[in-house]
């Protein structure tokens, strides 16, 4: 069974758009073609119906991601019908592949890790996407779950709850890694002004010289076109929100198309 590990976003920094964003990242779960699935949704989720079964819930909010990842871990201990093979850590405003477990089903041997060898990212704002190599694993991956509980490297702590920039891809270098290709994102992650992570404000007003700069150290970016997952919900939620944002004419993307054909051919 893949189970998906979810730390939802405290309240106190729910948004419209994050909001938004989380009833597509459940759709891309419930629409896997994979059923052999299930889902721990660590914080408070008690205005909303999740089924059952798929969805496990954990009600712990004000906590940080780590924290809510080790009670998720400490769950699956202490239930014996929560059986794993593989953990995926998965974040709330991001969404998934459907059909990508599936086609790890059919791989003709089991792996230690499953990840994307493009990192796949959407810019809500302009409606662009980006695939980029980096020398690390991304964020979500299928993990074999002894792994993924192993406690390792310099911090010893599980593997799925530590900085997946700084130590996943030393960890896997001598293991079995499948690699999915350009056509075949496992995970897509979205990019807006508002990104926690990025060091953005995510109630206030955006400050769009800083975002640019943000979208600048992961393009180039062409058009996510209609035939991309989720499309239309995207675009709709686009044009809700940012009417209002800095035109960036013709020669700049066309330049962004030029540099994504000879990072991607070359």
């Amino acid at each position: 069974m893949f189970l998906f590990l979810v730390a939802r976003t405290p309240v106190c920094y729910r948004t419209p758009i994050r909001e938004k964003l989380w009833e597509i990242s459940k759709i891309s779960l419930l629409n896997q073609t994979s059923k052999n699935w299930k889902a721990i949704i660590i914080g408070d989720v008690s205005d909303e119906y999740l089924d059952t079964e798929f969805f496990i819930t954990l009600n712990y909010d004000q906590y940080s991601k780590q924290e809510k990842l080790y009670k998720a871990l400490e769950y699956i201990k202490n239930h014996s019908d929560i059986n794993p093979k593989y953990l995926i850590r998965f974040d709330d405003d991001d969404f998934f592949s459907s059909n990508v477990l599936s086609l790890f089903e059919l791989l003709d041997r089991p792996y230690d890790c499953f990840f994307d060898k493009y990192h796949t990212y959407v810019d809500l704002v302009y409606l662009k996407i980006s695939y980029k190599k980096n020398s690390w694993i991304p964020n979500t991956a299928v993990h074999k779950y002894e792994h993924a509980i192993n406690e390792c490297g310099p911090s010893k702590t599980p593997l799925i709850v530590q900085d997946h920039s700084a130590y996943w891809h030393i960890y896997y270098r001598d293991k079995d890694i499948y690699l999915t290709s350009l056509k075949q994102s496992l995970y897509y992650r979205v990019l807006t002004p508002f990104s926690i992570t990025a060091g953005m404000n995510p109630t206030g007003n955006i400050d769009w010289n800083k975002y640019l700069v943000y979208l600048k150290g992961y393009g180039p970016w062409i058009n996510y076109v209609s035939k991309n997952p989720f499309y239309n919900d995207l675009l709709e939620i686009s044009n809700d929100f940012f009417k209002t944002k800095p035109v960036l004419n013709y020669v700049h993307w066309f330049v962004n198309k030029l540099k994504h054909i000879r990072k991607i051919f070359f």
